[in-house]
């Protein structure tokens, strides 16, 4: 009799290859969903990395991962899914749909406010979960710039981390509350460069490139003050350490610098987005998907 529960601490290199086998070996990629996704998948969240073995073996997984939100100076408890998977020997048996709903009244008990994910919504909308907010991806050229103002520019380095979370908190008003540890394996995960801007030794901007195959040649995340000519120096400095000669921008707002130089966006929704708590308010806010790992 299938049981659903969380992993055991032994089972986590058995729960890793079954994912790399889903979402990376089956598509002729690495196996690196561990490095992808290095908070999500960690030893503090076992908890909450929800199982279905048959024969011994694993044969469906939903994972839930916990962010605490600042928007609109209210506090939120958003409850992320990811990894929702089958093997395909066990698929058309209703799986996934038993540990979906599993997770979801594990977040009403804990008396989380919303849960998010991104996937197919014609699948998800049927669990309550509705497209929600818009994002812009830009496609950049390396001719498009020609930035003269300069800042110096840095590959992140672990000693930066302190200043950059500050500089995060102050700057964002919709923003995650991470630890310092999320916050180091996020900025240090492999596959992926974050690349920070600094003036008269002050960080004023910064901005991730990659992360997983399907990102490697994208901006994922940004995060600068109110001139946004900062960005574009970042953009070309990009181009030119990593050799680009093209660049996606996924941004959940208008960049108007790009905007004025004739570059046209394709927009998409965020996220998929589910209330748990029906006396929370809709307060808007934005979760990359760097922050989803």
């Amino acid at each position: 009799m299938k049981k659903l529960r969380s992993i055991k601490p032994e089972e986590f290199v058995e729960l890793m290859d079954f994912l790399n086998n889903i979402f990376r070996v089956s598509r002729g990629w690495p196996p690196t969903m561990l490095e992808e996704y290095p908070t999500m998948y960690h030893q503090d969240n076992y908890c909450n990395l929800i199982i279905i073995k048959d024969n011994s073996k694993i044969v469906s997984h939903v994972g839930i991962y916990p962010y605490d939100i600042v928007s609109q100076n209210q506090r939120l408890k958003v409850g992320g899914i990811g990894g929702v998977s089958t093997h395909p020997d066990y698929r058309k048996k209703g799986y996934a749909a038993e540990l979906l709903n599993f997770c979801l009244e594990k977040l009403k008990k804990k008396n989380y406010d919303f849960s998010i994910l991104w996937g197919n919504p014609s699948f998800y909308q049927r669990f309550g979960y509705q497209p929600s907010g818009k994002e812009y991806i830009y496609i950049l050229n390396k001719n498009d710039f020609f930035i003269t103002k300069k800042y110096k520019i840095l590959l992140y380095q672990p000693e930066m981390l302190d200043e950059i979370i500050k500089f995060y908190n102050k700057t964002k008003p919709s923003r995650l509350i991470k630890s310092k540890e999320k916050w180091a394996l996020l900025l240090s995960a492999p596959k992926r460069n974050t690349f920070v801007a600094y003036d008269k030794n002050r960080v004023v901007a910064y901005c991730t490139v990659g992360g997983s195959k399907y990102y490697e040649d994208s901006i994922v995340d940004f995060v600068s003050g109110e001139d946004e000519t900062i960005l574009l120096v970042l953009f070309r400095h990009i181009f030119n350490i990593l050799n680009f000669q093209q660049l996606k921008v996924y941004s959940p707002m208008k960049i108007e610098k790009l905007e004025q130089m004739g570059i046209r966006n394709q927009t998409n929704h965020l996220y998929l987005l589910r209330k748990i708590n029906s006396n929370t308010k809709d307060i808007p806010f934005y979760i990359a998907q760097i922050d989803h790992v």
